[in-house]
């Protein structure tokens, strides 16, 4: 007695390798090798002076929180938010909710990205 299906076939089915094909298609391999490069480069970035950006960001941040608040300068937290892509009354966490859904949107771009980023990370001194 033959089998009707074969299991490589089953498989085929399950995976419907056209509507695989048509997406791949799709995919902009331009965008996907730019952001490979890019979180590449981060990363390694990330490695060799992490400790040096991330004082100068929480240092940065803190001085200008206290010149804010001792009205040394004055922060336009409107024009900083249309500065940085929000309308005048957004909250900043739009700006989260925004940024996650273009990882939603742009998943194999954001993940290539990221994949990047630890490969650049992960490369000894």
């Amino acid at each position: 007695m033959e089998q009707a299906t074969t299991w490589f076939d089953s498989l085929k089915q399950a995976l419907q390798l056209e509507r695989i094909k048509e997406f791949l298609k799709t995919l902009e391999y331009k965008y996907i090798i730019l952001y490979a490069v890019v979180g590449f480069i981060l990363g390694l970035l990330l490695k060799r002076l992490g400790k040096y950006i991330l004082f100068t960001l929480v240092f940065g941040g803190i001085v200008l929180y206290l010149f804010h608040t001792s009205h040394i300068i004055t922060l336009d937290m409107v024009k900083l938010k249309q500065f940085i892509g929000l309308a005048a009354d957004d909250p900043f966490m739009q700006l989260v909710r925004n940024g996650l859904q273009w990882v939603g949107n742009n998943f194999i771009i954001a993940l290539s990205g990221f994949l990047g980023l630890i490969i650049g990370y992960k490369i000894p001194k």
